[in-house]
């Protein structure tokens, strides 16, 4: 056991922004438990181990505890998670819908004074077309390694047709979760690590990520692949029709936007 607790974090964002490749990055290095989305308890609960649908009904006492008193439940299971002891850093991802839907969730986790790695993406057109493909067809990552309910090892892009009259307040709509996850981190220890830079760059900002968790440095690996391929003309079956609307827009860098 270590005598030095290890560093409580959370990687903080929202769907499509690149929370999956970080997470599936960090966990393959040596010193760090990093988990997936263990407050997801929508209409797929996490149900893997490590995950607190697992932790809330392993018996009798914590189903009852997690239907009567679910704060209690998340701190116990907070608590359970943080008191891992066998490596440097230990954390997971937290989306910003889980913590809309129980308002409750992230004062929690901010009382164990978590360091926060904020993803987000500059071109919220992309994010927006991912998200309506993989509402369309189900799949939301390419990899040979993740549970097969949203993965699969091997997949073509489809094309999807985007609402010409609603496409700017829905940028809007994805411009705004990032102000919010940065409005609910102002007390809290963060960094912010974008997208298309750590894309451009992996090397440099895993060394950055790998420091601000205290963390020896290592190669990190991920055997995730690109869902969708670059090319906005490729994916939006109405381009044209969107690309109109779009360059008339504060996010007409979106449409030339690499990455």
């Amino acid at each position: 056991m270590r005598l030095v607790e290890p560093t409580r974090f959370v990687i903080a964002g929202t769907q499509r922004t690149g929370t999956t490749l970080l997470r599936t990055s960090l966990s393959s290095h040596p010193d760090i438990d990093c988990r997936g989305e263990v407050f997801n308890l929508g209409k797929s609960p996490y149900v893997l181990p490590g995950g607190y649908w697992a932790f809330a009904r392993q018996d009798a006492s914590h189903r009852l505890s997690a239907a009567v008193f679910p704060r209690r439940s998340f701190r116990n299971f907070l608590d359970h998670l943080y008191r891992e002891r066998a490596c440097g850093a230990v954390g997971f991802k937290v989306m910003l819908n889980h913590c809309m839907s129980r308002p409750y969730l992230w004062p929690l986790i901010a009382e164990y004074g978590v360091k926060v790695i904020l993803v987000t993406r500059r071109n919220v057109l992309k994010t927006l077309v991912s998200r309506c493909a993989a509402a369309v067809s189900g799949v939301y990552h390419v990899s040979a390694s993740l549970p097969a309910k949203t993965a699969v090892a091997d997949w073509k892009p489809r094309t999807v047709k985007i609402n010409s009259a609603t496409v700017i307040q829905e940028l809007d709509k994805i411009a705004q979760e990032a102000d919010e996850w940065r409005r609910r981190m102002n007390h809290l220890e963060f960094m912010e690590l974008v997208y298309e830079d750590y894309i451009q760059d992996q090397s440099s900002w895993t060394d950055t990520v790998l420091s601000f968790l205290r963390v020896p440095k290592h190669a990190l690996t991920s055997d995730l692949r690109k869902v969708n391929p670059d090319s906005l003309q490729y994916l939006i079956a109405n381009y044209g029709e969107i690309a109109d609307v779009v360059r008339c827009s504060p996010y007409a860098f979106c449409l030339t936007l690499k990455n």
